[in-house]
């Protein structure tokens, strides 16, 4: 028991500080009395302190005789301790053992009833030290540390404590006390367990350890065994508030929030340690709809808080928490006034200082956050959470040397959170791939990771280095560099690994020099990926795209894979005598548009974008080479089709040849409106055309408007342009599905030509011609076969050639081709082309996919070559197909047609006819 002489003094006192405000004088009296009887009786000075305390909790709300009980409990708490101190020193030179246990169980006690700011001044007091045992003024800054909620460098005082604590109810609550910070703080359960166990055999009954079970049960996620204990715990201590504000808090993280306040409600009458529920309440407002209904309590419960506080730093805790309901609820003015007054009010406590850095971080004031975290570091350099913080602003500011050592020490000082600064450190290791041009640097930021996390980080390490390589362009480097890192994680296969390799495998097949082999390895590691990982859609992707390849390689060959379909949607075709006024030469053979050019054109679409709310496509200039046109000749191409053509004087300057092609492409404009167009004026319209086939009917309304109109105008076509979305698409159109000719047989004779050797220009030829990718072609000798002759066999049969003196057999062949070119196309070439269309027109694709199946578009694209026309610019024939674009051109090539056989052109006459191999190209 504690005695403090005189306490007559201090109670006088307060009953004159009760009586000036009008309190009830006998009501008054009465709590007082009671006061006075807590100071007699306790058995600790934390214990008198803390009924105190309780007093004043059971005060209404803003009663003055609340903060008059809490003077008499901080001016007799300082009188105790002085006095205690002073008897403890009259022991020390008599009985030292005595008096350093005395010391010790009375530090105990502090600690035990939460009270580290006692603990700070007990722990001052100077007592010899016994043994090996820390000096006093360590366990004092382990007290301060406590008593700031630095409960990773406190740890070290209540285990020592638990060694020296001579009563074995101090021993137990000091014990449940550090089962609390290995739970919550170390997420170390097994030692939180243990400590709890040893508590419950020195205090049988406690209902603190009923309690530490239910938090660690909490950490450990099982809920009902936390509910239970926090039950237990209540009923067998009703008054103490810690226990529903942690239940309320677990109810709180369940989505609860109802459910907390029923229970913070049931704890009005729990008045010790008062603050905790006050605590739990406030972080209920950080949930949008309790904070909504009342963020203006919030002021009012810190100021409850500050009323019934122990020291300034529970008040600084009521004011952080204000901060981050003001923070969750996106009212960042009010969180950053809060974390203000948090730290004027205790500027040694690093908890505001922390919070705020985080809000400035989450704003991207990066300066205001690095100031707030260098402050924590200051007043505390072992604190890891200074160190975690400094990490993650070095992770956003991308300085890797102060990302590591700030990583390096947190995990020196929580080695625990290991997994999170893994995850930072891997996090930032993929940003580095992104945004920095020096690979030496990346290599070496990699090589300090991996020193920093281990042989655990060796296979992530090893897939960070194949991106690197990746990046560079060295694939096959790449490639081995993830065959390394699934070798490493062999133990715990990472799909993501598979499936890197897998893409650059694909890669190293693609530019060549690697056989079948790889494309198969290919598939087969995507194919590993998805068993690991089968809900990841990427890898479906991958697959389909490398077996597409695999199945086009087989059937096409290797050399199919470079012939794509042509791109170009509007092309400007002058005649060599006018390229002068638009392109100036900066070596032999090479020039660029020259200024008056794109001054012209940047103003033209300005222009497009004002009165027809889209911008135009690509525009390209192409010189004629060496076809033969008049002077001062010059056509408009939609898609490779001539849609205008003219002539301008060759003396003409630039301006007058763009006011020529400018006024060409309005009278053509209508035929620039596709998917692409569609979508960049329904954004005028406010409006979201959802799908393809809706896109489709925007864009055709837009080529109405601008036939009709010469321009589109929001105040006088909206109304027509949304009716265009209101369309129902058509059914979808399914066709005649036919197989494929897998391989074409030519049969020759033995001294006849030899297709098969020349295959690779055959296929180039009739694909530039046509836009037709040929299947591989299988010579048949044939003795039968006249000398020097030959004879397509394909099934059902696609030519029956007709003579053709004097032209080359395989000159003949190449025109059989050509002409037969509506059956050469086939669903497997098809179906890679029209995957490059999609790269750059995905609408469009999906558009023409949902009008028809595969069939269809097949049947529907050999009748435009039946018909003459080449579907080379595949985007154009599929627009023409569903928006109603003009026909593809023609096929240009060295034959003519006559009745039901070809009459091949002389080798004299093919230069007319042929397309150009010289010509110069230029685009804006």
């Amino acid at each position: 028991m504690v005695s403090v002489t005189p306490v007559n003094a201090l109670l006088r006192e307060a009953m004159v500080q009760a009586m000036v405000p009008g309190a009830d004088f006998r009501a008054a009296a009465a709590v007082l009395e009671d006061a006075s009887a807590a100071i007699t009786s306790a058995a600790s000075i934390p214990a008198a302190a803390n009924q105190i305390t309780a007093l004043a909790a059971a005060q209404p709300e803003m009663s003055p005789l609340s903060r008059i009980l809490v003077d008499l409990r901080n001016n007799w708490t300082e009188a105790a301790l002085t006095a205690w101190s002073e008897q403890l020193a009259a022991t020390i030179s008599e009985a030292p053992a005595t008096a350093y246990a005395t010391w010790h169980t009375a530090l105990a006690d502090a600690v035990a009833e939460f009270r580290f700011d006692l603990a700070v001044r007990i722990a001052t007091v100077p007592v010899p030290s016994e043994g090996d045992g820390p000096a006093p003024e360590m366990l004092a800054n382990w007290a301060k540390c406590a008593d700031s909620e630095r409960w990773r460098e406190a740890r070290p005082l209540l285990e020592h404590l638990a060694n020296q604590a001579t009563r074995n109810l101090a021993r137990a609550r000091v014990l449940t006390i550090l089962a609390e910070i290995d739970a919550v703080v170390r997420a170390d359960h097994d030692s939180a367990r243990v400590a709890c166990e040893m508590a419950a055999q020195l205090a049988p009954g406690d209902w603190r350890c009923t309690f530490v079970r239910g938090r660690i049960a909490a950490e450990t996620n099982d809920i009902q065994e936390a509910e239970r204990c926090f039950q237990l715990a209540a009923e067998a201590a009703p008054t103490i508030a810690t226990i529903r504000a942690e239940w309320a808090r677990l109810r709180a993280r369940l989505g609860d929030v109802d459910g907390a306040q029923m229970i913070l409600a049931r704890a009005a009458d729990c008045h010790h340690h008062p603050t905790e529920t006050i605590a739990a309440e406030l972080e209920l407002y950080q949930y949008p709809d309790l904070f909504a209904a009342g963020a203006e309590r919030i002021a009012a419960l810190v100021e409850r808080t500050r009323l019934l506080a122990d020291l300034p730093e529970h008040a600084n805790a009521a004011m952080v928490r204000a901060a981050k309901a003001f923070e969750a609820n996106r009212e960042l003015d009010m969180a950053h006034r809060w974390y203000c007054r948090a730290e004027e009010l205790a500027p040694q406590w690093i908890g505001p200082s922390l919070g705020h850095g985080y809000l400035f971080l989450t704003e991207n004031r990066l300066d205001e956050a690095r100031a707030r975290f260098m402050h924590v570091l200051r007043l505390a350099p072992e604190a890891v959470d200074g160190h975690w913080a400094l990490a993650n602003l070095a992770a956003e500011t991308c300085e890797w040397d102060l990302l590591l050592s700030s990583a390096r020490r947190t995990l020196t000082l929580a080695p625990e959170w290991r997994d999170a600064v893994a995850s930072l450190l891997r996090g930032a290791a993929e940003t580095m791939l992104g945004n920095s041009d020096d690979v030496a640097a990346a290599r070496s930021f990699y090589d300090e990771v991996r020193g920093t996390l281990g042989a655990e980080y060796e296979g992530r390490y090893r897939n960070l280095l194949g991106h690197l390589a990746y990046r560079d362009g060295d694939f096959a480097a790449a490639a081995e560099e993830y065959r390394r890192a699934i070798a490493a994680a062999e133990s715990r296969p990472d799909a993501r690994f598979h499936g890197n390799l897998a893409l650059a495998l694909e890669q190293v097949h693609n530019i060549g020099g690697s056989g079948d082999d790889v494309l198969a390895e290919a598939i087969a590691e995507t194919r590993h990926a998805m068993e690991i990982d089968p809900n990841e859609a990427d890898y479906h992707t991958y697959l389909w795209r490398l077996e597409t390849r695999q199945s086009y390689i087989a059937r096409y060959g290797r050399a199919a894979t470079g012939l794509l379909p042509e791109a170009s949607r509007l092309r400007l075709r002058i005649d060599r005598s006018l390229v002068g006024a638009l392109v100036e030469a900066e070596a032999e053979g090479i020039g660029r548009l020259n200024a008056t050019f794109t001054r012209r054109m940047e103003s033209f679409r300005r222009k497009i974008v004002e009165t027809c709310l889209f911008n135009l496509c690509f525009v390209e200039l192409r010189d004629n080479g060496t076809d033969r046109t008049e002077p001062g000749f010059w056509a408009l191409e939609v898609g490779g089709a001539e849609v205008e053509a003219g002539h301008a004087v060759v003396s003409a300057t630039g301006d007058e040849l763009m006011d020529i092609f400018e006024a060409a492409i309005l009278r053509q404009l209508p035929l620039f409106v596709g998917h692409a167009e569609a979508h960049q004026i329904a954004g005028k319209l406010s409006v979201e055309a959802t799908t393809p086939q809706a896109l489709g009917m925007l864009a055709r309304a837009a080529r109405e408007i601008l036939s009709r109109d010469g321009g589109i105008s929001l105040s006088e076509h909206s109304a027509k342009l949304r009716e265009a979305l209101d369309v129902v698409a058509a059914a979808r159109f399914a066709g005649r599905a036919e197989d494929d000719i897998e391989r074409i047989v030519i049969a020759t004779a033995p001294d006849g030509p030899d297709p098969e050797a020349v295959f690779e220009a055959l296929q180039g030829a009739v694909h530039t011609a046509t836009g037709v990718v040929l299947p591989r072609i299988a010579r048949r000798t044939d003795t039968s076969v006249a000398p020097a002759g030959w004879s397509i066999e394909t099934e059902p049969p696609v030519l029956r050639p007709a003579p053709s003196p004097g032209l080359p057999p395989e000159e003949q062949i190449e025109a059989a081709l050509i002409a037969a070119a509506d059956r050469m196309l086939g669903a497997v070439a098809l179906r890679w082309q029209l995957e490059r269309v999609r790269a750059a027109e995905p609408d469009l694709v999906t558009a023409v996919q949902a009008e028809m199946d595969d069939a269809a578009l097949l049947e529907r694209l050999r009748d435009l070559l039946r018909r003459g026309h080449s579907i080379l610019n595949l985007r154009h024939a599929l627009e023409h197909l569903v928006l109603g674009s003009p026909p593809p051109a023609k096929i240009r090539a060295s034959h003519t047609s006559f009745e039901n056989g070809y009459i091949p052109v002389r080798a004299d006459q093919a230069a007319e006819a042929a397309p150009s191999r010289d010509m110069a190209g230029w685009s804006a």
